[in-house]
């Protein structure tokens, strides 16, 4: 994978991080999931409290909801409430999400994932049934050798980090296809771009290891934000609470537990089937083999 050095200088640094993330799945059949908007009647309303804390900390400017939806299944994944100023963005090369007239930009979420495992079988299974996989690194080698690297790289200077465990706790309510250890974490990251824009690259990272199986998936979210200094605090604290304050719709959660539960079976099926045929050719290869011998006695 290649790009032009050049080119990418005319974009704002975040957009250098969209890019760092396509740049990891060079030669890899990487998902990346953005979530578009949908319209539709819920039931599942936003909680009040959740909602005047909002409205607080967006200087009282009011909420509207934005809906999301799942392009894989066709249905809504939930609603989250963001400031009535935040704009929509069609399709752009900035990869933007919403802007606001003050300058507040947010980006369309990033999600990668990989699985490894100690068996060079199954990791070769993986490969060749079009999956990614990648030894694991922690939440904190990530950061330090794949993100903030990339960005230092491209003039952005690094602020700091702080960890945001509510936001690893509602991760957690995701599927358990198979019988699983999983772990979640979360840590935002603050930058300063070369142009004196503040920046938050929020780091949602998991872990879940399969008992039955054997291996583990691995792999994280990016949600980001771009704003002015003046700006800065309270986008950050608007965004954080609109993550936090996201309503997620249960019939997609059945549909997508139900999906990749039997995803999850089919392609353990799929392994034992096909360790199942490399052994029947080994037993054949030795029992021609003793054939033979036999013969030449």
């Amino acid at each position: 994978c290649l790009y032009n050095t050049n080119i990418m200088k005319r974009f704002n640094f975040l957009w250098l991080l969209f890019i760092l993330i396509l740049l990891n799945s060079c030669g890899e059949d990487k998902e990346n999931t953005i979530l578009q908007e949908y319209s539709f009647d819920t039931e599942n309303k936003l909680n009040d409290q959740a909602a005047i804390s909002e409205q607080n900390n967006t200087g009282n400017q009011g909420l509207k909801p934005y809906y999301v939806m799942n392009k894989q299944f066709g249905m809504p994944i939930g609603v989250m409430p963001i400031p009535s100023t935040w704009i929509k963005q069609e399709a752009n090369a900035e990869n933007i999400l919403f802007e606001a007239p003050n300058g507040v930009k947010v980006y369309n979420e990033i999600f990668n994932s990989f699985f490894y495992s100690n068996s060079p079988q199954r990791n070769q299974f993986t490969l060749q049934s079009g999956g990614n996989v990648k030894p694991i690194k922690s939440l904190q080698l990530l950061i330090n050798e794949e993100l903030k690297p990339f960005i230092e790289s491209q003039g952005g200077r690094y602020i700091n980090q702080f960890p945001l465990p509510q936001l690893a706790q509602f991760d957690n309510y995701l599927f358990k296809s198979t019988p699983e250890q999983r772990q979640t974490d979360c840590v935002v990251t603050e930058w300063e771009g070369p142009d004196g824009k503040l920046s938050m690259v929020i780091v949602r990272y998991f872990i879940a290891q399969y008992t039955s199986i054997g291996g583990l998936d691995w792999g994280y979210t990016l949600n980001s934000l771009e704003a002015p200094k003046a700006e800065y605090e309270s986008a950050k604290n608007t965004y954080i609470n609109a993550l936090l304050n996201f309503q997620i719709n249960p019939q997609w959660v059945q549909t997508n537990n139900q999906y990749y539960a039997q995803a999850a079976q089919q392609s353990n099926a799929a392994h034992q089937q096909r360790m199942a045929s490399i052994q029947a050719q080994g037993q054949q290869i030795l029992a021609a083999g003793r054939a033979r011998s036999q013969a030449m006695d």
